[in-house]
């Protein structure tokens, strides 16, 4: 369990304490406080919980369909900031001062909250503050929710609604304090967060070549998208709108990503089967990105070769229960697999490693192409990637995993602009395929940041022979907030925009 882990926990339980505190001395009928202010403060303390997690678990992708709660977390915050005031309207000026951090704070969450809202769910493009807001509270979230948070910032955190009292006792004041210290901690990161999220926000809404030049993509290029079908059972309704979206596209591939859970749970199993074999009559080719288990997450594997294992399992059943066209044997071995080792391993110990599953996975499904998608902007990717693109590889294809990353537009570029240089220089038989490109609106500059940037791996690809393809992270919003689709269905800019450029106006003969 991480620190940020438990430092959210203790946050949102301090939180949830104070606002079961408020209910209770909001029942009592005292005379002294009035009635709104007493019905206010039951109503965010009552529904502030339960809006929150639910929040949280829609943004994991688990109840998409209370999407209503999430738009009473800006009310709430609210609610919670002008109880405070009126509780403490007729303390004393030390009091008063004492609570002021809990007022920024709560009011600060009500402004985050009211921007995510007008953001996801009405599809507003608030300007780079409004992308820079939402950038800086996912940075907080990544000290105080996830590490992962940039990726998916869901960790969202209980504003502090103050008990109702009349007279303060060593018990109020201490529980005031608590909640001004937390209070003040958690506004210092935001502040801090801010210049650094603007920089990025503003980068990523920059035009840039590739999104003001009337390019389009070429049938040499095949576009795909990732498919959150293997995360859990969907309803018909669901998968005939994400069908209708794959149509309208006219995606060429079609990836999703496949943990050893998936195969132990056979009505999910079916669902993906179900699910490629429409994709397959749509001519789409199927790729399976092999993830680690949940349990590697909790308990990080001794060595490479026990890492290699666990993978070698899903990697067999995967190559011959689903039988991909691709089957991507390890995605970002530095760094996104690497802490999942306790000693981290060299490069020459992945290549053995790649070649004994590659092996391995030949043996289940003699039929299926192989890949290992790496990370450009890593020490040892150079190395790997030449050795993956030679013509004795192990594998079949060179994947390459392109999501934007922590930093801004420009740093982002210099990866593409590498990988194009390796592309076209690197000797070797094996074809090049972006196996995921993806950027989040949250994170990078909203919904038109998003589209920037995975404009520019586009454009890259188009005219970069030596790379096959593309495939978009993700189609709709899931375990990760980068979808071209919202989880509710609505479509991005970045979902236009492709749309548009998969399908240019033909114009009327002369």
């Amino acid at each position: 369990m991480s620190t940020s882990w438990i430092l959210y926990l203790l946050l949102n339980g301090i939180a949830a304490a104070l606002c079961l505190w408020a209910v209770v001395t909001a029942a009592a009928r005292i005379e002294e406080h009035g009635g709104s202010h007493r019905a206010w403060t039951l109503v965010a303390g009552l529904l502030l919980p339960p809006a929150l997690v639910v929040s949280v678990l829609r943004g994991l992708g688990e109840v998409s369909w209370l999407a209503p709660a999430t738009a009473l977390l800006p009310i709430l915050a609210l609610a919670a900031t002008w109880s405070n005031v009126v509780t403490l309207a007729h303390q004393s000026l030390a009091l008063r001062l004492l609570a002021l951090p809990v007022l920024l704070y709560d009011a600060g969450l009500a402004g985050v909250y009211t921007v995510r809202v007008l953001q996801d769910l009405a599809g507003l493009d608030l300007s780079t503050f409004g992308a820079a807001v939402t950038a800086g509270h996912a940075l907080v979230q990544t000290r105080v929710g996830c590490l992962d948070a940039e990726v998916n910032p869901v960790y969202l955190h209980l504003p502090f609604l103050l008990p109702l009292w009349l007279a303060y006792r060593p018990g109020h004041t201490f529980a005031l304090l608590l909640a001004s210290l937390l209070a003040a901690g958690m506004t210092w990161l935001m502040a801090i967060a801010m210049p650094a999220a603007y920089v990025r926000a503003h980068s990523y809404r920059e035009p840039t070549t590739a999104t003001t030049t009337p390019w389009t993509l070429s049938g040499a290029t095949e576009v795909g998208v990732f498919l959150p079908i293997a995360d859990r059972l969907l309803d018909d309704g669901t998968r005939k709108a994400w069908r209708a979206r794959l149509v309208t596209l006219g995606v060429r591939r079609v990836s999703v990503e496949a943990g050893p859970e998936l195969f132990e749970d056979e009505p999910l199993l079916a669902q993906v089967r179900e699910e490629f074999d429409y994709c397959r009559q749509l001519g789409a080719r199927i790729s399976v990105v092999i993830a680690p288990g949940r349990a590697l997450a909790r308990r990080p594997a001794r060595t490479l070769d026990e890492l290699s294992s666990e993978f070698a399992k899903t990697q067999w059943l995967a190559a011959e229960r689903l039988a991909p066209d691709l089957l991507v044997l390890f995605r970002s071995p530095f760094r996104g697999l690497g802490p999942l080792v306790m000693r981290p391993p060299t490069l020459d110990e992945w290549m053995k490693v790649i070649e004994r599953c590659a092996k391995d996975a030949r043996q289940a499904n003699a039929k299926v192409k192989l890949a290992v998608a790496l990370e450009p902007r890593l020490l040892d990717s150079a190395e790997l990637f030449r050795r993956l693109k030679a013509d004795d590889s192990p594998v079949d294809v060179v994947g390459l995993d392109l999501n934007a990353g922590p930093g801004t537009l420009r740093e982002a570029e210099n990866g593409i602009e590498m990988v194009q240089r390796w592309s076209r220089r690197t000797p070797g038989s094996r074809p090049v395929e972006i196996v995921a490109a993806g950027a989040g609106p949250h994170v990078c500059g909203g919904e038109l940041g998003q589209w920037t940037y995975l404009a520019n791996v586009l454009e890259m690809a188009v005219s970069t022979t030596s790379i096959t393809g593309v495939t978009i992270d993700d189609l709709v919003d899931g375990r990760r907030s980068q979808g071209l689709l919202t989880r509710e269905g609505r479509p991005r800019m970045a979902y236009e925009e492709l749309r548009q450029r998969m399908h240019p106006p033909t114009r009327p003969g002369r």
